[in-house]
């Protein structure tokens, strides 16, 4: 049997069981609809958490475009590195996803520890969060990467493409003292009226004082560029995701979904600023459903680090080079 036929098996089954090991705990389906119900959210969340899982075996974009994307404005795919992103057409052009350079890409296997899977309440998308274990073969032994996935998808029929990816690195004070710069983003945006609603409903997230709550949805999820902001619920509301303010100097913003009135829009920017522990060029990615008003449903703020700092960060004086990775096993592993 396949690996994907083994896991689409056990999801049916109701193991809820990530790729590899240790898996984590799952967002509850059971409050979605009713199971038996056709074409039901909690169906199509479990076959949005199949592809998830099984799209992490791959290190190349996506093979589909959306027809529900705004062609002008295109999807997005954010990575860790400072030159990882691509909007629009850029989004299908060759570009890693994964961290470092290996010499052989059979030494890099990705683990899911903690897949979260939300669908739309008209069904027309999902967006999705997960803990990653970049998991290395060095010297023997196995190294790990700890990477943040968070993502939204568009259904198409019978099928989950993929719109916006964003992969990040935590920024801990350990690593406040390298640059974080960007490659850059040029805006774009559906039309006007909808961009200034949505950087509205957007501006309190990205704020680190608010005079209201910001209006965000009952599953929010907001992350932040350090190892320990991550926030759910009603935190998203009431707490700050970033220690600096931040100012916003590009951004792309559309609708996603079916009818004259959008249920689903996304918002993919880059802000500069902060200062003390972490600064530099923010990549931020947004996503909204529109219930009574727009509400946010995720969001993820990062900061780029190279290959060269990332690796170090891992491996320490270990680091030969990191393009492509060579470690001095003598001193990774000791006499």
């Amino acid at each position: 049997m396949t690996p994907r036929a083994w896991l689409l098996a056990a999801i049916a089954l109701g193991v809820g069981c990530s790729r590899g090991a240790g898996g984590g705990p799952r967002t509850p389906l059971g409050d979605l609809d009713d199971e038996d119900a056709p074409r039901s959210r909690a169906a199509l969340a479990r076959e949005l958490e199949a592809d998830v899982l099984d799209s992490y075996e791959r290190d190349e974009p996506p093979g589909q475009v959306s027809r529900l994307i705004d062609p002008e404005v295109g999807g997005a795919r954010i990575g860790v590195g400072p030159e990882d992103l691509r909007v629009g057409d850029e989004v299908q052009t060759p570009g890693r996803r994964w961290p470092l350079s290996l010499q052989r890409p059979s030494d890099g296997e990705v683990w899911s520890k903690k897949l979260e899977v939300h669908v739309a309440e008209d069904r027309s998308a999902g967006w999705v969060s997960d803990e990653l274990s970049w998991r290395l073969k060095v010297c023997g032994k196995t190294a790990v990467v700890p990477l943040r996935f968070t993502a939204l998808y568009a259904r198409e029929g019978d099928r989950w493409v993929t719109v916006v990816e964003h992969v990040s690195y935590a920024r801990s004070p350990a690593t406040s003292a390298l640059p974080a710069t960007s490659a850059p983003l040029a805006s774009a945006a559906t039309a006007r009226e909808l961009a200034l609603a949505l950087d509205a409903a957007g501006a309190p997230v990205l704020a680190t004082r608010r005079p209201i709550e910001a209006t965000v949805g009952v599953d929010a999820f907001a992350l932040g560029p350090s190892a320990w902001t991550e926030l759910r619920g009603d935190q998203v509301g009431r707490r700050s995701l970033l220690a600096a303010p931040i100012e916003v100097i590009s951004r792309r913003v559309a609708p996603l979904g079916r009818g004259t009135v959008p249920t689903v829009a996304y918002w993919v920017g880059l802000a500069r600023g902060g200062s003390g522990t972490i600064a530099g060029t923010y990549r931020v990615t947004l996503v909204f459903e529109r219930q009574d008003r727009w509400r946010v449903a995720q969001a993820h703020v990062s900061l780029a680090i190279d290959d060269d700092a990332l690796a170090r960060a891992i491996f320490g004086a270990a680091l030969v080079t990191a393009d492509p990775l060579v470690v001095d096993c003598q001193r990774l592993l000791g006499p």
